[in-house]
């Protein structure tokens, strides 16, 4: 099972590396975008097999990898369908909202919430997707607040 759980992780990580180099950092943009996409997909999969040799069983990987996939992407699913969305305010929300909730998990995972959430949502084991949905919220509300700022130049 570890090794179903570190396969499964590794994979994900090869697309979530992907999308970060080249959605959220902009490196296909860049001269060095075929060096930068590697590392940062190196990266990716040296985290998830971290986290896959800790994890004891596989609703941890799909957990988390749920909560991940609701929280980056639900503000740029949600800017296709609506009128005047502020990009960079997405690209912020997606940053924020990976970053909200790995860090959620892993607080959740370790106890660390229990004072600052209900214990009816802490019971779930779910409550790191609410930090990260509210993380994206912030980081939507940063970027367009810079985006503004930087028109405004």
């Amino acid at each position: 099972m570890l090794w179903t759980a570190v396969l499964l992780f590794v994979a994900a990580a090869i697309v979530v590396g992907l999308s970060i180099a080249y959605d959220l950092l902009g490196l296909h943009e860049k001269q060095t975008s075929v060096v930068g996409s590697r590392w940062v997909t190196v990266g990716v999969m040296a985290g998830a097999c971290l986290f896959a040799l800790n994890t004891e069983s596989l609703w941890d990987v799909f957990y988390l990898s749920g909560g991940i996939l609701t929280t980056s992407v639900a503000f740029p699913v949600a800017a296709v369908m609506l009128n005047g969305i502020s990009r960079e305010g997405v690209l912020w929300s997606a940053r924020f909202g990976l970053v909200g909730t790995v860090v959620g998990y892993v607080f959740e995972s370790r106890g660390l919430l229990g004072g600052l959430q209900s214990s009816w949502i802490g019971e779930t084991g779910l409550g790191y997707i609410l930090w990260g949905i509210m993380a994206a919220a912030t980081g939507y509300a940063v970027g367009a607040m810079h985006s503004r700022a930087g028109a405004g130049d």
